[in-house]
């Protein structure tokens, strides 16, 4: 089942060098999974409503 696995994945990525955001995707995905990390955007954004919706209660529409 081993090699079945590792040829399947070679020539998933061998086909994804024709496309370079899926083997970048491909390439990110491995290297998250065997160094055991995850990108952590969540002290970097910020989400900001474009305009202020009528339904929500005035305490609630400047946060």
């Amino acid at each position: 089942h081993h090699k079945d696995e590792v040829a399947g994945d070679t020539v998933d990525m061998l086909l994804t060098f024709t496309d370079f955001l899926a083997f970048k995707e491909m390439f990110l995905d491995y290297r998250a999974e065997t160094e055991k990390w995850e990108l952590d955007l969540s002290s970097g954004l910020v989400v900001t409503s474009l305009c202020k919706s009528p339904s929500l209660p005035p305490s609630l529409r400047d946060l």
